[in-house]
């Protein structure tokens, strides 16, 4: 059985670590252009205001990305101006990239936070109201009678009961929740801010989380095809393989 030399299984490993911080980066430049453009189509009121702020906030977040995997290429090529100007042109786009992610993510989370908060409070006042009418209803004299009616008692009950089912069976299933968000309780909890303000600095670090993970994927692929890859490369076909 013929052996592997070492350099041709490092020359396959450097080009699958390749491929991975190409295949990362590009995910998340993907997901960060479907953010960036779905909140540029919100920002306009026409159908050609919404096409262009979207289309450009995209254009904006791959011009980021093409120019941090410049940024490495050069760093590679010792091409220093090259790699300066695509730094600052990167840090731009960054930038306008991050302020639209986080208000994608931001709008987001605060509508599904207040609707949440919102259908708990339907669903209380909702019980209130049935026993406010319920109690009245019961306790309010009959016209034939002196005392209640035992029928209206009995279908203010069932009533009562079938709005306070249909409530734990909300809860149960997930339809409503109690906490509108677990993260943020838990984060205010640790480190003593206001749900609100934990809410605020997740949301602000995953969106910059997306941008630094996507921008050191792109620097380290275009890094290492152009300076890493060919030393291998070179190392393989060697006499000294």
């Amino acid at each position: 059985m013929r052996d592997t030399p070492k350099a041709s299984r490092m020359e396959r490993y450097v080009r699958n670590q390749i491929r991975g911080l190409s295949l990362v980066a590009w995910v998340l430049l993907f997901g960060c252009m479907a953010m960036t453009a779905m909140f540029g189509w919100s920002l306009g009121r026409t159908l050609v205001e919404k096409l262009v702020t979207a289309g450009a906030l995209a254009s904006i977040d791959l011009g980021g990305a093409l120019l941090m995997k410049s940024c490495g290429t050069n760093t590679a090529q010792r091409a220093w101006a090259g790699v300066w100007w695509g730094a600052i042109g990167a840090l731009v786009c960054a930038g306008i990239t991050f302020v639209g992610v986080l208000g994608f993510q931001s709008d987001s989370r605060e509508t599904q936070v207040a609707t949440r908060e919102r259908a708990v409070q339907i669903a209380d006042d909702l019980i209130a109201f049935s026993k406010t009418t319920i109690t009245e209803a019961v306790n309010a004299p009959s016209k034939a009678k002196g005392g209640p009616n035992p029928s209206l008692v009995t279908a203010g009950i069932e009533t009562l009961a079938g709005a306070v089912n249909k409530q734990i069976e909300m809860l149960k299933d997930g339809t409503m929740v109690v906490a509108p968000d677990g993260q943020a309780a838990t984060l205010a909890r640790i480190t003593g801010l206001t749900e609100a303000q934990a809410r605020s600095w997740a949301t602000t670090a995953l969106a910059a989380a997306f941008l630094v993970v996507q921008y050191i994927c792109q620097w380290l692929a275009g890094f290492m095809r152009y300076r890493v890859e060919p030393v291998v490369s070179a190392l393989a076909s060697s006499e000294h393989a």
